[in-house]
């Protein structure tokens, strides 16, 4: 038997926030898995499923975020299972969108929700950390993961939402290095779009420092014209 988290912020004003991507992957695993009817319990909305015959339990806390761990405390005690057998899935502003990596163990990161799991249950847990990218701004981070997507990096993380789910019966099973090896191929044409963006951004800033350096050129023949 196992727990899976997604976490996440309650209510529909955060429903498609960034930091609600744990809760939007948890759905779509449920939906495509089978598994049974959303119900409350441990201070959260759970779903009960199998992956072959393994024994699942998916939570979303109904604590908000930075109380993420009293929920899942409760249901770690109550079926007295060891923290190994926990899995975490959220957001991560290191990563860029159409990027995901496992990690076993550690800190937070800064990452509330994953702080507040720490104090509650420990450290030695699986965490899937879905990219949602950070803002140039660091002064914005609040602000920015309780915003929804822009409408391309919606698409683009509903792809990821996708494939997860698809293949999350692999990672489910024991076999991470198969379930980054699919859904991390699937992803390239997201991740070759990112690298594009960049190398566009770039031309665009490019373009401008060459078009600010004549514009004070000709300001300059201009004034000796004059």
């Amino acid at each position: 038997m196992q727990i899976i988290v997604g976490l996440g912020n309650p209510g529909k004003n955060y429903k498609q926030n960034r930091h609600n991507v744990g809760f939007q992957v948890l759905d779509a695993i449920a939906e495509y898995h089978n598994f049974g009817p959303w119900r409350k319990k441990f201070q959260s909305l759970v779903s009960e499923g199998y992956f072959n015959s393994k024994k699942s339990i998916l939570i979303k806390p109904e604590t908000f975020m930075n109380n993420s761990g009293m929920a899942i405390s409760e249901a770690v005690n109550f079926f007295k299972l060891n923290v190994t057998k926990l899995t975490v899935i959220h957001d991560e502003l290191d990563l860029k969108i159409g990027k995901i990596k496992l990690k076993n163990g550690g800190g937070s990161a800064g990452h509330n929700g994953l702080k507040s799991i720490n104090q509650q249950v420990g450290q030695n847990y699986l965490r899937l950390r879905i990219g949602i990218d950070r803002p140039r701004n660091t002064e914005l981070v609040a602000k920015y993961v309780l915003s929804d997507f822009p409408i391309k990096d919606r698409n683009k993380i509903n792809t990821v939402i996708e494939h997860i789910s698809k293949y999350f019966e692999k990672l489910a099973n024991g076999d991470q290095q198969a379930f980054l090896m699919h859904v991390n191929e699937l992803l390239k044409p997201i991740t070759a779009d990112n690298t594009s963006k960049h190398i566009e951004d770039q031309n665009l800033s490019s373009i401008g420092q060459i078009e600010t350096k004549l514009s004070t050129l000709q300001r300059l023949v201009k004034k000796f014209k004059n």
